[in-house]
């Protein structure tokens, strides 16, 4: 939290307390509110003003962002309520724990959030308006809102963002504002403020949480379990308002009363826009179905979850003509977020009673009997570091897991791994994560391997099952098992330091940790070799892949390998094989070319207008936060200007999803056969092949399946859906002969979001290392003409040319950072060289 306030502010303040008065906006920004955007310090300091000067409020810092900018949330309640409210949370909490002798007492739990899309920038400005009216009004209807119901408001979800936006509007925006959309100030650069640091769209994280900001957010929102969620956006100038209830498709798992109340919620609303003359709409594009929005994955934790929207976004600035010739300001938008927020804070107040009974009666799941499964099996021959990494998810998501203590034979169910129903075993410490605690939709919403689609018309992921996320053999079944105990991570076995040299140290390669720990045998200078088959030394068998630092490679590094590699190893709890002999009892002897030895990837990233800002960013958080290993980031045309001797330098070129214009096609055709590898990701892998000519170009495949031009008007948007896909899970078959599988099982599922799709390559320069079969699709919506274009292409492509690799993913194997199962086919392709 700031320690200080800035000396206008404090004279301000001051006077304030001299005339007995909270400040008005104006008073303690300098200017009125729909006039500027406020820099992120300053709406900090004007809440903290405000906690100051009134007992309605109280700040709370939950966290920094990456860039170190405060994550707040202000209580605003009545008094008595604010001095009681841990007490309020507690009783909370006893009705998300089943007590229902709560009831009685429970006061209703508001928590608005605003601006996680940072150049969505109006929200933090309403924000601001919303709680000073809170507290500073004197309506009766207002004190009654306060008295009875606790409001949580978070006034800025994505500060790094928002900072981003704020800094640049401010900069280009003239005095006074042009309206005019041509003017430089609608034309927001690349990335924009809408994602954080990294380029994360945090609205897609709530469930993953691979972000810094989404992890601390759900920390404190599971502490508090709010009845009522709202998050606040904006969107396109010319649009209207848009307010609850939401579009189809909804999940299968909201509840008749959640559906209820986003009505009776939108009419509340309604009812303000309607004396205002305001223009709205309802039930249109925004639906309810993938698990990671802050409106479903509230509903998942028993709140009425809701997305507002605003027409303006990032390129409306101070004022913007629209297209009936009007100007939409700034002053307009908070104004229409803030009567939103009234209209919510009011049905909750008004609806409080059946709103409590109901969000008790939400974790009852000894009702709740229909479910399709009841228990989720995840086999104990798991590779465990995948295991822990879902745990881990588990644990940021409220779930409890546990492991069998009994064997159970033929069990009904669904096999993950074939896509079908089967008979299986389930075996003593297989782990078990079922619906008989509290979160049991969420559970149900996660784990479900078909998740029901009403209504295919919709705009995001439509299947991400956690054990397809995660790469894991498991079952689900209609069963609950009753013998099973809690269960605890046990305590890693360190290896031992100092102990006398060994012939050579072996890692085994089998998960992104190995990763990590390469990562840290580079920055030391140690000279590592890797398997190309699979080998056996006294006794013990090593896969594909296994690392192996050798004494002979490393007697110049001036490191002490006996002391040096238990510390690495330990740091990240791999075990460490020390052999005392390069005598193969099967397979190579150590000192065969079947290991040969890793280059250092020195990789280029490139990242600016032409490239997807989340595709980008997916991949500097890889590199940055996960592996803890260095990369260059440049922009495309700085990339079009580089010597041939800088593009010497690396040897790792990395192009993700984008629209590219390459310049240097001869410099990047000789960094390729002078043993360079290009990695090309989604849209790069058409975009590069077309560039450059390579054999990948001659077997994309084309839609010529013709437009039906007799659709009826009325259809022409549901008939366009044929030639999409939403986020659907494939299986493809892997060839884990291959260094880029190596590590890696036959198949694996991956998300599939492009229809980019290539025939296999057929020549000995050419590996189809990843294909779909005809039976490849498992879940989520695909177009039926994408569908069939998908069977019998390939996946992931690794092309020779001259010395070097292209690696083609027609899909990120990383999407959103939470798809765990792909982090080390991605490594892999880092190796190549």
């Amino acid at each position: 939290m700031r320690k200080y306030i800035p000396t206008f502010l404090f004279i301000v303040f001051h006077q304030a307390v001299l005339l007995g008065q909270t400040p008005k906006p104006e008073e303690i920004l300098g200017y009125s509110l729909g006039e500027q955007f406020t820099y992120h310090h300053e709406v900090v300091d004007f809440f903290e003003i405000l906690a100051n000067r009134s007992d309605k409020i109280v700040i709370e810092k939950y966290g920094e962002t990456y860039e170190g900018r405060d994550l707040i949330l202000a209580f605003i309640s009545s008094p008595e309520n604010l001095k009681d409210r841990e007490v309020i949370r507690k009783r909370n909490m006893n009705l998300v724990n089943r007590n229902s002798d709560a009831l009685d007492e429970a006061v209703p739990i508001i928590w608005l959030s605003y601006n996680i899309h940072g150049n969505e920038s109006v929200s933090t400005e309403a924000a601001m308006k919303t709680a000073y009216h809170l507290i500073n009004s004197q309506e009766k209807e207002i004190s009654d809102w306060l008295a009875n119901a606790i409001i949580i408001l978070d006034p800025c979800e994505n500060p790094d963002g928002r900072e981003r936006y704020t800094a640049w509007y401010r900069q280009k925006t003239q005095r006074p504002f042009n309206p005019h959309p041509m003017a430089w100030e609608h034309q927001e650069p690349w990335p924009g403020g809408r994602f954080n640091h990294y380029l994360f769209d945090l609205n897609r994280d709530w469930a993953w949480q691979t972000q810094k900001e989404s992890q601390l957010r759900a920390i404190i929102y599971q502490k508090w379990y709010p009845h009522v969620h709202v998050d606040l956006h904006e969107m396109g100038v010319n649009n209207k308002y848009f307010f609850a209830p939401s579009a189809e498709p909804f999940h299968k798992t909201i509840t008749p009363w959640q559906r209820e109340f986003q009505e009776l919620c939108g009419k509340n609303i309604a009812n303000y826009f309607d004396k205002k003359g305001w223009l709205y709409f309802t039930k249109e594009l925004f639906d309810l179905f993938y698990p990671s929005y802050g409106d479903t994955w509230p509903m998942f934790h028993g709140a009425i979850g809701f997305t507002y929207e605003q027409a303006g976004g990032g390129r409306a600035g101070l004022g913007i003509h629209t297209e009936t010739g009007d100007t939409l300001r700034l002053m307009d938008r908070i104004d229409h977020h803030f009567y939103a927020s009234l209209g919510t804070i009011k049905a909750t107040v008004n609806n409080k009673e059946r709103l409590l009974k109901e969000f008790a009666a939400y974790f009852d799941y000894s009702k709740k009997t229909q479910k399709k499964y009841n228990t989720y099996i995840i086999k104990r021959t798991n590779q465990k570091d995948k295991v822990h990494q879902l745990l881990d998810l588990l644990d940021k998501n409220d779930i409890d897991y546990y492991q069998a203590n009994k064997a159970r034979s033929n069990v009904n169910g669904y096999d993950f791994s074939r896509n079908t129903d089967v008979k299986f075993n389930v075996q003593k410490g297989d782990w078990l994560i079922d619906t008989q605690q509290n979160n049991h939709h969420l559970v149900e919403v996660l784990f479900d391997p078909k998740p029901v689609l009403q209504d295919s018309v919709t705009y995001d992921m439509t299947a991400w099952a956690l054990p397809f996320a995660y790469d894991l053999m498991a079952f689900a079944t209609k069963q609950i098992f009753d013998n099973k105990t809690i269960y605890k991570k046990p305590d890693f076995s360190s290896n031992s330091v100092g102990q006398p040299p060994g012939y050579a140290y072996l890692l085994e390669w089998q998960d992104i940790a190995d990763m990590r720990c390469l990562s840290k045998l580079f920055e030391k200078g140690i000279h590592v070799r890797r398997s190309s088959e699979p080998f056996s030394i006294k006794g013990r068998t090593f896969a594909r892949g296994t690392l192996i630092i050798t004494q002979a490679d490393n007697r110049h590094t001036g490191v002490n390998l006996a002391t040096v590699l238990p510390k690495i190893a330990n740091k990240y709890e791999r075990k460490l094989h020390v052999v005392k002999t390069g005598w193969a009892n099967i397979g190579k002897d150590l000192g065969s070319s079947y290991y040969p030895l890793l280059a250092k990837p020195n990789i280029l990233l490139l990242a600016s207008e032409e490239t997807r800002p989340t595709s980008v960013g997916e991949i500097w958080y890889f590199f940055e936060q996960e592996l803890k290993y260095p990369i260059t980031i440049t922009s495309v045309k700085q990339f079009n200007r580089i010597s041939e001797g800088e593009l010497g330098k690396f040897n790792t070129i990395i192009l993700p999803s984008g629209n590219y214009r390459f310049e240097k096609k001869s410099a990047l055709k000789s960094f390729i056969r002078a043993g360079g590898t290009i990695i090309a990701l989604e849209n790069a892998v058409e975009e590069f092949a077309n560039a450059l000519g390579t054999e990948v170009k001659s077997k994309i495949k084309r839609d010529d399946d013709p437009i039906n031009y007799s659709v009826p008007f009325s259809e022409k948007r549901r008939k366009s859906i044929s030639r999409r896909v939403e986020g659907a899970v494939y299986k493809i078959d892997l060839d884990n002969t291959h260094p880029l599988a190596f590590g890696l099982e036959t198949t694996l599922h991956i998300v599939k979001r492009t229809t980019i799709c290539i025939n296999p390559l057929k020549n000995n320069k050419h590996w189809n290392v990843g294909t779909f079969g005809n039976s490849a699709y498992v879940s989520g919506f695909v177009g039926w003409t994408v569908k069939e274009n998908v069977k019998e292409t390939s996946a992931i492509i690794a092309e020779r040319m001259g010395q070097g690799h292209i690696i083609y993913f027609t899909d990120s194997p990383i999407i959103r950072g939470f798809w765990h199962g792909g982090k080390l086919l991605f490594a892999n392709a880092l190796l190549m060289n």
